[in-house]
């Protein structure tokens, strides 16, 4: 397996002031990627991401967000205060995977790459459907 993400993916995730990624590291690319790969497995057909050009761009937000997270967090671990914002990306990046996963997020199909749906159809959840906004666009406060 080839790292399914390019360094842009990763670097859009930080902030170039605080720290830069110069290249993907393969070893901990693959890691995440394999993991990613093996939760979504069983709701879509994963047989053709096979690099960063074929992987939907949902599954390589969510791979670099890991990414970034864990970089963040290997980068300052000596550091006083530990990386409040590396947490927060992998925190955020699970949310979305677990999102694909249980199908409440659904990964739509980019225009070169189609996306198969191997389980059942994503639902709705029920509260979302039944209680009435909360916000408008015209409401006054």
């Amino acid at each position: 397996m080839t790292a399914l993400i390019a360094l842009t993916d990763v670097q859009a995730w930080l902030d170039t002031t605080k720290t830069e990624v110069a290249a993907i590291e393969d070893a901990l690319a693959k890691q995440i990627s394999s993991q990613v790969l093996g939760v979504v497995s069983s709701r879509y057909d994963t047989k053709t991401w096979l690099t960063d050009v074929t992987t939907p761009l949902l599954i390589k937000r969510v791979i670099s967000m890991f990414y970034a997270g864990y970089f963040y967090h290997r980068t300052f671990a000596n550091d006083s205060e530990p990386g409040a914002y590396g947490d927060r990306l992998l925190a955020d990046a699970q949310l979305l995977l677990d999102g694909i996963a249980s199908g409440t997020i659904t990964i739509v199909s980019d225009a070169t790459v189609p996306v198969v749906v191997s389980g059942g159809l994503p639902s709705i959840a029920q509260e979302l459907i039944d209680s009435e906004p909360v916000f408008s666009m015209s409401q006054e406060f």
